[in-house]
């Protein structure tokens, strides 16, 4: 089997997770960081290519990982709650579904790639997921701005914007 060997610093530090117990956080929220909790995790890898221990900061990365990808997936099934809520049938809603759908997808690839043992196909749509979820975030935001913001409201935001820098740079001027 493949194994995923990225630059990316989550994905680099992925070998934290090659343990059993760890995948599963060992039955816990979070797993034990103790000198011999780490030194069983390490005697336990099922990695070939395993040259490096794992570290406590690894493990620590890699969690911190886990709770972020949950706070995300519920922040945008919010988005998405909220927006159908507020918009009813525009075409927002359905895009921001479609996002929820994606981040979701990209949930289980993450946790695929954990099962998997890295493996380099899934690790590699995660990251492409990860990209596609970004980009269709921002893209959101663009869109929602141009679209639901008025015009007259933007553009009063963009002077009001203008005018403060110019009084906090001193370039405002008196004529």
């Amino acid at each position: 089997a493949q194994t995923h060997n990225a630059t990316l610093p989550v994905a680099a530090f992925d070998t934290a997770m090659a343990a059993a117990q760890l995948r599963a956080a060992s039955g816990r929220l979070w797993p034990a960081l103790d000198r011999d909790s780490i030194a069983r995790y390490n005697q336990d890898r099922v990695e070939v290519n395993a040259v490096e221990p794992i570290t406590a900061f690894q493990i620590v990365l890699q969690m911190v990982h886990r709770f972020v990808a949950l706070t995300i997936l519920l922040l945008v099934a919010w988005s998405a709650w909220l927006a159908n809520r507020r918009l009813g049938q525009h075409p927002m809603v359905k895009i921001s579904f479609a996002w929820l759908c994606l981040i979701i997808v990209q949930v289980f690839l993450g946790a695929a790639t954990i099962w998997t043992g890295k493996s380099a196909d899934v690790a590699t749509a995660h990251v492409a997921a990860g990209a596609l979820s970004l980009m269709t975030g921002m893209m959101l935001v663009i869109i929602a701005f141009r679209c639901l913001v008025p015009a007259t409201k933007r553009a009063e935001t963009v002077l009001v914007k203008v005018a403060r820098f110019a009084e906090q740079t001193g370039t405002a001027s008196n004529a």
